[in-house]
């Protein structure tokens, strides 16, 4: 069966579904493969930019938590103006296969996005945004909602899961390279102490409860794993701890830790922005 697209015409509403995909693009550093159906909640989308010319970028991460919503960063969002609408991936391992099975490709407004009220692209607090979807995304083997967390566990020492389709390594020159197969690894969650401790030479200032970190590993997220998950295996279910926010530096070193905005802390701002099309 083929990947599929979904056309949203008017603001989340008027729908066209067309039986073929489109063309997919961007990892990891240093992660290993993913498999099919391994990662279901997640997701990708590109964005359409309105400018000197249009064109579709490849942009962030995120992850489907019901069968409409899924959560990602706002500063995936907040600092470009000329974005018009989102190309979203689901099911997807291999972005550039468009007859890939399990995978559906949905085209919504950028009206779909609704970004946190509060917040500060200086600081990165209240990184958290959600796009609300069209149309019921009907569940499968490939596509699947992560849990959101309990808000009394800090989930400190946890084994967690980060996945994505950014930047995967540097080329000789140090330039960023690319990957379309999804990327992952396995890492433990610090407490806010450690993590503020180690970040502190680097970027002085408060540290907020909001915030949860991964411990630095041979591993890190990198340009384009924005807004995708920090996810718990949890018996047969996936929780979503974090969305990846930012890193400690522009070169996604390895050796810092990566700072994702605790969702926990953002209970109550995404039951008021999804309504009834989520459980809490």
């Amino acid at each position: 069966m083929g990947g599929r697209i979904v056309v949203a015409l008017v603001c989340c509403g008027l729908l066209l579904e067309l039986c073929h995909g489109g063309g997919g693009l961007p990892r990891i550093i240093n992660g290993g493969n993913a498999t099919a159906k391994q990662f279901p909640y997640q997701v990708f989308y590109d964005t359409f930019v309105l400018e000197d010319s249009s064109f579709w970028r490849p942009t962030c991460g995120g992850t489907l938590v019901s069968r409409r919503i899924v959560l990602t960063a706002a500063h995936c969002f907040a600092l470009d103006p000329y974005i018009k609408a989102l190309r979203i991936y689901l099911g997807a391992v291999d972005k550039s296969s468009a007859s890939e099975e399990g995978q559906r490709r949905l085209v919504v407004d950028r009206c779909c996005v609704v970004i946190h009220e509060e917040f500060q692209p200086l600081t990165w607090y209240n990184d958290i945004a959600l796009i609300r979807l069209p149309v019921n995304v009907p569940f499968s083997e490939y596509i699947r909602a992560a849990r959101l967390p309990q808000p009394a566990n800090d989930y400190v020492n946890a084994e967690a899961t980060v996945s994505g389709w950014g930047a995967y390594q540097a080329s000789a020159s140090g330039e960023l390279l690319w990957h379309d197969r999804l990327k992952y690894y396995d890492i433990g969650v610090i407490s806010n102490e450690e993590c503020e401790e180690r970040r502190r030479p680097l970027v002085p200032g408060m540290f907020p409860a909001s915030f949860i970190c991964i411990a630095p590993s041979g591993n890190a997220p990198c340009r384009k794993d924005s807004g995708g998950p920090l996810v718990l295996k949890d018996g047969g279910d996936f929780v979503l701890l974090g969305v990846t926010s930012h890193g400690l530096s522009r070169n996604c070193t390895t050796h810092l830790p990566t700072v994702y905005t605790r969702v926990s802390s953002f209970l109550d701002w995404i039951r008021q922005h999804s309504g009834a099309q989520i459980e809490i």
